[in-house]
């Protein structure tokens, strides 16, 4: 059973939309205090938690939904809480606070769910989100006494890694194993939200040289399934292991692994039996790609990005980088770079640095 707060009407109907397409989902309005709401809900025992974030658009409330969420992740932390907003105020918060971002383990966009078409998706993606924790619960509650080496066991299982993966867990994660619900789930968000170990579509296709609609193609998908993560909450959002699909990548292109898109897509394309076409730099047109703008998600060579701070991401994570067109163009207006590079930036403000 999920349950959604809202201090708006409008909203609140939502979770009507979600119960009729497969999650019950009980309506509640926020109280007067933060501890009265979270209170309530401990008493229901409810699976999963959707917060409005401007909560206090009512009068009577003098808190935000990050608010709730931290308590909540005190107080249960065996439940995930899902961040119920729209597209400009989830901008706007992030911009503002970008902590908030952690305390919610799914966003969810008002928008969405005034599709027709979205409602049973989303349903499924929060459902899927609830037995997730459920079971990171269980695999944890297991081996809550057990040696680190037993938890890291757990954890590896709850990935889907292999044996080699397991071993390189605490290397590449570094620290102490977390041993919390709320600590592994945020865990495994982070491995699935940040490039490392884990990669998304973008950086798969970038890695091959695909364009988008070459990288959708049945054949290619079903070459790349070996390389897929399996883990918890792999339902939510489609990961692929870095070292699995560069694997696969050796294998298929061979002495082509490191040459240009075109060379890798030709291997591929041979492998699967399909024309296929390559991407290209979004910065020159060139096929030397393998890295991802974090702003326009597309392909560039390793010339043609700089390295940007755009987030607290853990320090296995990938650095975020930006293309120049984004940068030339305004759409990096905000974005923090790294130290040494203000006069490149300010030579591509000024629609200069045709090479790097």
């Amino acid at each position: 059973m999920a349950v959604l707060v809202d201090d708006q009407e409008e909203s609140l109907l939502y979770a009507d939309r979600l119960t009729n397409s497969g999650l019950p989902c009980k309506k509640l309005k926020p109280m007067k205090q933060a501890q009265e709401l979270v209170s309530a809900i401990r008493r229901e025992k409810y699976d999963v938690v959707l917060l409005d974030y401007r909560l206090d658009d009512s009068n009577e409330v003098a808190y935000r939904g990050g608010t709730v969420a931290a308590q909540l992740k005190e107080a249960l932390p065996d439940i995930p809480v899902v961040l119920l907003t729209s597209e400009a105020k989830l901008r706007q918060s992030l911009e503002h606070n970008p902590q908030i971002y952690g305390l919610f383990d799914l966003k969810l966009l008002k928008e969405e769910l005034r599709k027709p078409e979205q409602w049973k998706l989303q349903a499924t993606r929060i459902r899927d989100l609830a037995m997730g924790y459920r079971e990171i619960a269980t695999g944890v509650g297991e081996t809550s006494k057990g040696t680190e080496a037993a938890v890291w066991s757990t954890l590896a299982k709850l990935l889907g890694a292999t044996q080699a993966e397991e071993q390189l867990l605490p290397q590449f994660c570094q620290g102490p194993a977390p041993t919390r619900t709320t600590e592994v789930a945020r865990w495994l968000s982070e491995l699935r939200s940040f490039p490392g170990a884990l990669i998304d579509a973008a950086h798969v296709r970038a890695l091959f040289g695909l364009n988008e609609l070459s990288f959708k193609e049945p054949a290619v998908q079903k070459a790349l399934q070996k390389g897929r993560y399996i883990g918890v909450f792999s339902e939510l959002e489609q990961r692929w292991w870095r070292s699995r699909v560069s694997e696969l990548l050796r294998t298929i292109a061979r002495e082509q692994a490191m040459g240009t898109a075109q060379e890798r897509v030709a291997a591929l394309s041979k492998k699967v039996k399909k024309p296929l076409k390559a991407d290209q730099c979004v910065v020159c047109e060139g096929g030397n790609i393998n890295q991802v703008c974090h702003i326009c998600r597309a392909a560039a060579d390793p010339g043609h990005v700089v390295r940007a701070v755009v987030d607290a991401r853990p320090a296995w994570a990938d650095s975020p980088l930006v293309c120049f067109q984004c940068i030339r163009t305004g759409r990096a207006e905000q974005v923090r770079f790294a130290s040494g590079t203000e006069g490149l930036i300010e030579e591509l403000h000024r629609g200069g640095a045709a090479e790097h």
